[in-house]
């Protein structure tokens, strides 16, 4: 097993490989990584046999729903928006669940400090939640957090940034970030409409704030991030 360090998106392999390739976030509600990957970690695949089994499961379940569509334009959406059953997103987060208790199993034999974050304040759990539930969709509206948590928004600066390490407003705006690099990776919504759908008045709007998020254009980023999902296909169906 390889687990690289979170900044690199493209690994190269030997023409001989065959490989199961888990792209997935774990991470806290802010974000904030289970275990941290700031330095490679690989161990031989015979170490902790649940790992395997479960990946091995995730992959005949996956392929299963990817047999219901097997065009290649499609599979470069990735699992998010891929349409399936009940019965089948039901045995993905299962699974996928399974693999990451396996996964959480194998980092605690080694030794890997896990990032902790719990918050046992309810006044921030459920002001989190309401964020969570609105942030996407709707611009930051203080007041509206503040009716919500019954506190002013002073007091939700200080309990935030206590607890959490930064304020409610940045963290709506993490969640937004978050849904749009979603949206922007895993669907084919235009990008004026997503603009709209996040509470933009102008897709200019959208785009001047994303690219100070990020760097980089909504456009720059999805064509970016699909050509590297491409690639990645062409390279595994090359090998096969």
């Amino acid at each position: 097993w390889f687990f690289p360090v979170a900044d690199k998106i493209e690994h190269h392999f030997s023409d001989d490989a065959r490989i199961i390739s888990i792209r997935t976030i774990i991470s806290w509600p802010n974000h904030q990584m289970l275990y941290p990957h700031d330095q490679w970690i690989s161990f031989a695949a015979e170490r902790f046999a649940n790992l395997n089994r479960a990946a091995g499961q995730l992959t005949r379940i996956c392929k299963r729903v990817l047999h219901l569509t097997p065009t290649l334009p499609y599979m470069e959406e990735g699992m998010l928006k891929h349409s399936c059953s009940l019965p089948q997103y039901i045995q993905l987060q299962q699974a996928m669940l399974k693999w990451v208790n396996a996964y959480h199993h194998s980092m605690q034999q080694m030794d890997r400090t896990l990032n902790m974050q719990f918050v046992t304040d309810q006044r921030i759990n459920d002001t989190m939640r309401f964020i969570e539930q609105t942030a996407c969709h709707t611009t930051y509206n203080r007041k509206a957090i503040e009716q919500h948590a019954g506190l002013s928004i002073s007091q939700l600066n200080r309990i935030f940034v206590a607890r959490m390490g930064l304020t409610p407003k940045a963290y709506a705006q993490m969640q937004r970030l978050n849904y749009a690099c979603t949206m922007l990776i895993s669907s084919k919504i235009p990008i004026k409409q997503l603009a709209f759908d996040m509470a933009f008045k102008q897709p200019a709007h959208f785009t001047n704030w994303f690219r100070n998020a990020t760097g980089s254009t909504p456009k720059d980023y999805r064509k970016n991030q699909k050509q590297t999902t491409a690639n990645q296909i062409r390279q595994l169906l090359d090998m096969q």
